[in-house]
């Protein structure tokens, strides 16, 4: 991810928008859920 938010920065791009989490992985399990949270604040 930093590679592509230093592309980002190089080619002066002010706003960067990323889907983490879809509606559809919501209705998980909230066991699923929490490590997918884990996972998206990890690679954020």
């Amino acid at each position: 991810m930093p590679e592509f938010l230093t592309w980002c920065e190089r080619a002066r791009i002010p706003v960067v928008s990323l889907w983490a989490l879809s509606t559809d992985n919501l209705r998980r399990s909230p066991q699923e859920v929490a490590a997918l949270l884990d996972i998206i604040v990890d690679r954020l």
